[in-house]
């Protein structure tokens, strides 16, 4: 049995949930996150980690190609990977709104006039210093929303929309997630947001590695389950 097959459940535990995070709450970021593979048996010590926290690994739009070293992956928007390496898009997504089921401010529709004068619940990353998409293509457009509360995840924003008038902007997948589990609803966003597409570089030298070559099989499987 090969190294990747014989730790398989349990690096799957920690890969899937750490990949998860990194997937669905920081790809709306210009962000990339450092994803460790690791295999290890008792002849042969070869060691690395899946990382526990995607965000303390976190870098604002680093150079992939220096990054990149022998036994990690990069997860990153695919806009931002390095040429010099190998890579595959893994997931794509749009970004979406998100409000409470009891706001009656909105209908089925939500108009870029109504999206404006509304009150929102934005996400700010690495102490504000990094630039959330949605809060991207606001800029562009010489656009400003009424920003009543700001947290540090999009995973939070159920918690301060629930009975309130207000709105929030994530990531169409995650806002159907959220759906399941808040009374919430998904409105389609009426400002023109690039789509998400998200992508893992890896070393060259390590493409027929096994640990790399499980890990982003495992990320490829998570990207699809997500799409569905």
């Amino acid at each position: 049995m090969g190294l990747a097959s014989k730790h398989a459940p349990a690096l799957a535990k920690g890969a899937r949930v750490n990949a998860e995070a990194t997937l669905q709450d920081k790809v709306g970021s210009q962000t990339s996150a450092q994803v460790f593979a690791s295999t290890q048996s008792p002849s042969t010590r070869r060691r690395g980690r899946v990382a526990g926290h995607a965000s303390e690994s976190i870098t604002r739009r680093p150079d992939i190609g220096d990054v990149l070293h022998a036994a990690v992956l990069v997860v990153s928007l695919a806009s931002g990977v390095s040429d010099r390496h190998p890579s595959e898009i893994v997931f794509r997504d749009t970004f979406s709104c998100l409000t409470w089921t009891g706001n009656t401010r909105v209908n089925k529709r939500l108009s870029k006039a109504q999206y404006l004068s509304m009150g929102h619940v934005t996400v700010v990353l690495g102490r504000g210093r990094v630039p959330t998409l949605d809060q991207i293509a606001m800029d562009e457009l010489g656009l400003e929303r009424r920003v009543e509360v700001q947290i540090p995840s999009f995973s939070m924003m159920p918690v301060y929309l629930t009975e309130t008038e207000r709105i929030g902007t994530l990531q169409t997948h995650l806002a159907k997630s959220l759906t399941n589990q808040w009374p919430v609803r998904v409105l389609s966003c009426p400002i023109p947001i690039d789509p998400i597409i998200t992508a893992v570089q890896w070393h060259r030298y390590q493409t027929l590695d096994p640990a790399i070559s499980w890990t982003r099989s495992v990320l490829r499987e998570l990207g699809a389950s997500l799409r569905a």
